[in-house]
């Protein structure tokens, strides 16, 4: 519930912002917008990139080339041999809980200053 209410008061006071910018300040409407796009894509690729962490990719990598290079090492694979070890690699897992908050509010951001940047060339500036 506690994640609701955040987005949606994020979500209202860039309303608010906006609609006061449209009826006080038009001439800093553009300004606006592209202040707002710039915030959007910023969170959209911050939070894809704590996406692929999060999902495993890079960890999956690193043990694929440590397997493929023991298995050409024969010195590796003595060692191995000797320690009783199968090759099974722990697995890591790292959770990001403002994952949850980044996605959303970046997608948010990013919709509203497109729409607003379309009505605002139709509109005519």
């Amino acid at each position: 519930m506690k994640k609701k209410s955040f987005i949606l008061s994020f979500c209202s006071t860039f309303f608010l912002i906006l609609f006061s910018t449209t009826f006080f300040a038009p001439k800093y409407i553009v300004v606006l917008l592209d202040l707002l796009f710039y915030i959007g894509i910023i969170m959209l690729l911050i939070g894809s990139v704590l996406l692929i962490i999060q999902d495993g990719f890079f960890t999956r990598f690193i043990n694929n080339s440590r397997r493929f290079y023991s298995t050409l090492s024969k010195r590796e694979q003595v060692i191995q041999e000797v320690e009783g070890k199968n090759g099974g690699n722990p697995s890591y897992s790292k959770k990001f809980p403002l994952l949850t908050y980044i996605l959303p509010l970046g997608a948010f951001c990013f919709s509203l200053s497109v729409i607003g940047s379309i009505i605002t060339v139709h509109l005519g500036r």
